[in-house]
């Protein structure tokens, strides 16, 4: 086999492998870095071959916890503004295995583009940059929507990774309203001139506080610039939302087997949602969290819905764990899904009701005021659950044990019944059925029959106590329990 077939390609993000990148197609215009003259405005004249790495957050938001920084050089658009990927990017790593690596993606394959003059100028500009080592690790508020009464948090994280002691450094942050075209009204400056000496290798956090109570405008962008020399050298910006609750709520309701709205037969034409920003990410933690501070981009969120929309979606399900409630992107995103005239269907995690951490669910609950959030139609307690193998049962050992005992007197009744003893542990006690014994018919299949039986009981037991406690907290919504990819039985309460 040629040698190439035994190489494996290094995991870089942004680089390699194939994977971490994508075809650019349907062009009409390439915007950013690269001074672009009339001839880039037709198609004909772009490059052969453009590829774009995989989207990730920017650095617009403070505190994300990320160990780098990913910034688009290059935008790709198709007509009418559909965005088609970023074909020169930077990624810039203050931690972690690359920590101080700084890497420039250029995805075109076409030398001739390589050899222009503006483009030659362009990769002047980067290759300057990155020498000079400065940047913005992110900047902004911690949050992207806020509730009235919140405190707004506003920082940034700044990292020198160049060869030398940074003392001309400093930050302004400052808060400007306006509307959706954004024009640069006077603002409120909440960080004006904090002035950074940071060595080689060195991150600094600048952190102020603006208590609630203040006067906000409901649509702001924060802005962060980093200066030297009094040069703009950095920047970071970032929508900024004060989520006003309306008076008037339109719940999603049931009546005769059917979602209702307004009065109206509602139908949900939705899907499982994760955003393309964890696409192609060796991270699990990054997916699985993905309304955490690290994995949520409100531009890349935003992009994502508008296109579902275009499709003809109305509905979405999405996941949120009880460890990423302080971020607050889920008030963020079912802000813009409100926007959108979208609804969402929200699995509440961790745990199942065959393990119902309770606390955490409520917390969920309460903390994003999801009784009140009329975007909201259901919370699906199971997703996709299922019951897996042998030890996975072992928690429910005695309840079955005590199921054979209230339903044939005692063991050696049921065992009669059953003409075949049922599974012991080493310690003597009662269990589960075996793998194979579950797996294949035999002369144990009446035993299998009746552990069957019991735990669609406690099936129902403990899905029925979940949904009462869900009650407790909010009476407007629905609680699902869908299927798994096995076929089981939806249970819907």
């Amino acid at each position: 086999a040629p040698l190439v077939e035994g190489v494996h390609a290094p995991v870089l993000d942004t680089l390699s492998p194939a994977y971490k990148l994508f075809d650019c197609t349907g062009l009409q215009s390439l915007k950013g870095i690269v001074v672009q003259n009339a001839n880039d405005r037709e198609p004909s004249s772009f490059p052969r071959v453009i590829r774009s790495p995989q989207p990730r957050p920017q650095a617009g938001g403070f505190d994300k916890g990320r160990a780098w920084r990913w910034s688009p050089l290059l935008t790709a658009w198709a007509r009418d503004r559909v965005w088609r990927g970023t074909p020169a990017t930077l990624l810039v790593h203050s931690q972690g295995p690359f920590k101080g690596g700084i890497w420039a993606s250029f995805g075109i394959e076409d030398p001739a583009w390589y050899a222009r003059e503006d483009v030659l100028a362009s990769i002047a500009n980067v290759a300057g940059t990155i020498r000079q080592g400065l940047f913005l690790l992110d900047a902004g508020t911690t949050h992207y929507t806020y509730f009235p009464d919140q405190p707004i948090r506003i920082g940034a994280r700044v990292v020198n990774l160049g060869r030398e002691t940074r003392r001309d450094v400093s930050l302004v942050i400052d808060l400007i309203t306006g509307g959706s075209d954004w024009p640069v009204n006077p603002g409120k400056d909440v960080l004006h001139g904090k002035l950074l000496t940071l060595a080689p290798g060195q991150e600094a956090s600048e952190v102020v506080e603006a208590p609630p109570g203040q006067t906000w405008s409901s649509l702001m962008r924060a802005r962060t610039r980093l200066l030297m020399g009094g040069a703009t050298i950095d920047s970071a910006y970032q929508n900024l939302h004060i989520c006003q609750p309306r008076t008037e709520k339109h719940f999603v309701t049931v009546r005769n087997g059917e979602f209702m709205l307004d009065g109206k037969r509602w139908r949900a034409h939705g899907i499982n949602y994760m955003p393309s920003s964890g696409i192609g990410m060796e991270d699990y933690d990054f997916f699985e969290h993905w309304l955490g501070a690290r994995a949520y981009d409100p531009e890349v969120i935003d992009r994502d819905l508008r296109h579902m929309k275009d499709l003809g979606f109305n509905a979405v399900s999405i996941f949120i764990d009880h460890k990423s409630i302080q971020a607050g992107n889920l008030l963020d995103f079912l802000r813009r899904l409100d926007e959108l005239n979208m609804k969402a269907n929200i699995s509440l995690r961790p745990g199942t009701p065959m393990d119902f951490q309770w606390d955490k669910i409520r917390e969920i609950i309460e903390h994003f005021r999801l009784a009140d959030n009329d975007t909201v139609f259901a919370y699906d307690l199971a997703w996709e659950p299922m019951w897996r193998g042998h030890d996975h049962r072992l928690p429910f050992d005695r309840e079955w044990e005590a199921w054979i005992v209230e339903r044939y007197g005692n063991i050696s009744n049921a065992e009669r019944d059953w003409g075949f003893k049922t599974p012991r542990a080493a310690d003597g006690k009662i269990t589960n059925p075996l793998p194979h014994q579950i797996d294949t018919d035999g002369e144990w299949r009446r035993m299998v029959a009746a552990y069957r039986r019991f735990l669609d009981t406690l099936l129902y037991q403990r899905y029925a106590a979940a949904r009462r406690l869900v009650r407790t907290v909010d009476r407007n919504h629905l609680v699902s329990f869908r299927m798994t990819e096995a076929g089981d039985p939806t249970f819907k309460i």
